[in-house]
This record gives C-alpha cells, structure tokens and sequence, in this order.
C-alpha cells in the first residue's frame, strides 16, 4: 500500500481534504496518516516512528521557522532570536540526516511560508530567513531528502506574500496560520514533489536490428 506520513510544526490536519483530492487525481490508492501536533523532532528521532515502516509512499514534513517562537517568546528580537532559531534549524537538519539512513521512502520537507506580521518585521524576517537557509543548504546533499523552500513557493504562488492566504485569527486560536486556499496550495506544492520523485522512471527497450 501507498502511505503518506504529515509532520508539521503548526496544525496540519486541514491538509486532509486536498491531499485526498490528489489522490484521486492522480488514482493513488493511498493510506494518509498525522504524527501529533508539533511532533517533527519526535517523528524523525523515535526508533518505533511510523516514518521507519513506510515502504512505498512519502513522508511530509512541513516547518515555518517562526513557530519555533513559541519556546523563545521572551527572547529578545535580535541576535538572541537569531540564534535560538539557527539552533533549532540544525536540531531539524541533524534529525533528518540521523534518519535517512532508516527510510525506506522520500522526505519531503517544505518550508511554509512566514506570516505576514513576521515578513513585515526586518528582525524577526531576518532571523526566519537564517534557520530557512540553514535547513535548505543543510538538506541539500541529502539523498533521501528534498525541500521546498518558501522562496520558490511565494514565486509560484505571491499571494502568499499578501494577508490573503494567511489567518492571524485562526493562528493565535488553535494554530491554524492558513486559510483553506493556502492550505490547497501547500499541497498541490507537496504533491507535485512526490509525483515527480515516486513517479517510475522512463524504460528504452534498445534493439539491435543489423547485429552491431
């Protein structure tokens, strides 16, 4: 059977609906699972995780830097945040490396785009944009990993980089930073990805017809 596994440091449960709209899509019978809210670190350094038992399919992991915040909120905005969030992004990148050797299947991990408040915020923008490069230069070697940065998807999709998408309401409440459209985007991005890396690879049947 097929599995996706979703990971996520914000709720990630409206991701359901269109996932499963892209299964259908695509004529994918697959399994669709959630590891606990916040449960990245947790999903990548478990021995017994769920990503370890996957065999066909892909594992979804999905980071937005700022909320990592949460642990830090009396940090100081400045080179004190700057750093706090760089460890964090090593903390991931080390995780990921620490398990690949165990996965049996793609990670795919997308950098979600930053909310506005923090976009508009030259410190706090800055220090989300260290721990981003960090995980995307940190990640890039990796055989069974890829990522997908913000940058690319704000590229494709800019209304990202407008208060459309975003949710600041449903943020605060119960960790939802998106609206349904921008959860829709996220993953056609997620998607898209595993379609291009699952996808089997174009056989050439060469004969030779005047035995040379």
């Amino acid at each position: 059977k097929t599995t996706f596994a979703v990971a996520s440091t914000f709720t990630a449960d409206p991701l359901e609906f269109p996932l499963r709209g892209w299964f259908e899509r695509l004529g994918l019978q697959g399994q669709l699972t959630f590891t606990g809210y916040n449960q990245v670190l947790q999903g990548l350094l478990d021995p017994q995780s769920e990503f370890f038992e996957i065999e066909r399919g892909a594992i979804f992991v999905l980071i937005r830097p700022e909320d990592w915040m949460r642990e830090y909120a009396t940090l100081p905005e400045g080179e004190a945040l700057h750093a706090a969030l760089s460890e964090r992004a090593h903390e991931h990148v080390a995780a990921v490396k620490a398990a690949e050797p165990r996965l049996k299947v793609p990670l795919i991990l997308l950098v979600a785009p930053r909310s506005p408040e923090w976009r508009s915020n030259g410190m706090r923008s800055e220090s989300v944009r260290l721990a981003e490069e960090i995980l995307v230069t940190g990640l890039a070697e990796t055989a069974q990993a890829t990522v997908i940065s913000s940058y690319d998807i704000c590229e494709r999709w800019p209304q990202f980089q407008g208060p459309d998408l975003h949710d600041a309401v449903s943020d605060r409440a119960g960790h939802v930073p998106y609206r349904d459209e921008g959860y829709a985007i996220l993953a056609a991005e997620l998607m898209r990805r595993a379609h291009e890396t699952l996808r089997s690879p174009f056989k050439a049947i060469v004969v030779d017809c005047d035995n040379t």
